[in-house]
């Protein structure tokens, strides 16, 4: 009886820190060019963004001309990290005619 409320005192104790920790993710926007790009399931998977590795779901908002996202293309991306990886909420591709990116 005393091992199961320890338990359970445990359990409660590391759910509530599991929570406070995913509603303390802050937002971040990467600015770079894209080095990597997924594979067959494009646009969806793995993109390198400068030194960075980001995630493209299908909950992922893509703007831009999506013709030009592709290796070299300029991008701005909002992203939370989430267990260590970068997850996309948007992912704007820059054209030529945008000054945004003049400094990189």
């Amino acid at each position: 009886m005393y091992t199961q409320k320890i338990f359970q005192v445990v359990f409660v104790t590391i759910f509530l820190v599991s929570a406070t920790f995913v509603q303390s993710v802050a937002s971040k926007e990467l600015t770079g060019i894209v080095k990597e790009a997924p594979g067959l399931a494009w646009p969806y998977g793995s993109w390198k963004i400068g030194k960075n590795s980001v995630r493209v779901t299908d909950k992922t908002v893509i703007t831009g001309d999506q013709s030009k996202a592709h290796l070299g293309a300029k991008v701005i991306v909002q992203a939370q990290r989430v267990r260590g990886v970068f997850v996309a909420d948007e992912f704007k591709i820059i054209t030529d005619d945008m000054s945004t990116l003049a400094s990189m």
